[in-house]
């Protein structure tokens, strides 16, 4: 008979999967068998080690995240996946990743798969079970080949820029002079000379003053010359009216100066006593 804190307990695990990669999730179907009061509560590791090694490495999926570790140390194991038992069992999927990181699981090959029980207070152990055979495939990583140096071709110099002749001097065209329009010179209009006009017969005292008037007007009629063409007409009509006035003037002045001299002499002349 078993000791009362003893619990007889196995697991029995299954899977498809044969070959898995560093990327791939290990789906394993597994019973735990226990006497064990309804409620209690265990934590499940599941773990990958090489034939005849015991480094155990990679990842268990707690329902929220994987974890791989620490856990010994601060309740470390409580971040495994949690099970409870009802009826002396549970049954479920345990789900296990390859740790490529850990030098443990760094190589590609044969692995074998187990579970270990973690208690609440802690306690571990590897219950009788099954173990599961997988072959995990590692990529290995390629080196990156340095990249080779290249020389930089140093700049070619910039030939300096040929000296460029200056422009020859367009000759400017001399500017010729346009040609004033001609003066215009004024026309000479002939001058307008007065007909003589009839003189009475008769000695006249005023003959000659008549005579001489007519005389001076008629020398400056011929002296008077147009200033201008408008003037030239004006006076073509000026002239001739004053002549023609002045004419008629002397004329009635030479009568009026012969009628006074002949009632002069027809009055009888005074008889002094």
């Amino acid at each position: 008979m078993l000791p009362k804190n003893v619990f007889a307990a196995s697991l029995t695990n299954q899977s498809t999967q044969t070959t898995l990669t560093s990327e791939e999730e290990f789906l394993v179907n597994t019973t735990l068998n226990i006497s064990s009061a309804n409620g209690t509560t265990y934590y499940l590791r599941g773990v990958f080690y090489k034939t005849g090694t015991e480094n155990y490495c990679g990842y268990t999926w707690n329902g929220a995240s994987w974890y791989k570790g620490p856990y010994t140390t601060d309740e470390g194991w409580k971040n495994l996946l949690s099970v409870q038992i009802n009826e002396a069992s549970w049954s479920g999927v345990l789900k296990a990743k390859i740790d490529p990181e850990d030098s443990s699981c760094g190589d590609s090959g044969e692995y074998k798969f187990k579970i270990q029980r973690y208690t609440a207070g802690g306690s571990q152990n590897f219950d009788s079970q099954n173990e599961l055979l997988v072959n995990v495939q590692i990529p290995t990583a390629t080196p990156t080949p340095l990249p080779t140096a290249t020389s930089t071709p140093e700049p070619t110099a910039t030939p300096e820029p040929t000296e460029i002749p200056e422009p020859t001097s367009t000759p400017v065209p001399t500017s010729t002079p346009t040609p004033k329009p001609p003066t215009a010179t004024p026309t000479l209009k002939p001058t307008v000379t007065p007909s003589p006009t009839p003189t009475p017969t008769g000695e006249v005292l005023g003959q000659e003053a008549s005579g001489s008037a007519l005389g001076q007007l008629s020398d400056e009629d011929n002296k008077a010359t147009p200033s201008s063409e408008g003037s030239g007409n004006i006076k073509k009509i000026i002239f001739p009216a004053v002549a023609i006035i002045v004419g008629i003037g002397f004329i009635g002045f030479s009568v009026f100066s012969f009628l006074k001299g002949r009632r002069q002499k027809e009055e009888p002349e005074e008889v002094v006593v």
